[in-house]
């Protein structure tokens, strides 16, 4: 039996929070530990400043 794959690439998920960040100030970010939320987070923020 196939599964699908549950990864999003980087590239794609970055702009979906790049288009969500510009429609609400605030955007949650969830996931389970150790999957690179904090990471994704810090090279949102580093763009923006």
């Amino acid at each position: 039996m196939q599964q699908s794959s549950l990864i999003v690439p980087r590239p794609a998920l970055l702009e979906s929070i790049r288009r969500a960040l510009n429609e609400a100030p605030v955007v949650v970010v969830l996931g389970a530990r150790q999957t690179g939320k904090t990471t994704l987070a810090r090279m949102l923020a580093a763009e923006r400043s």
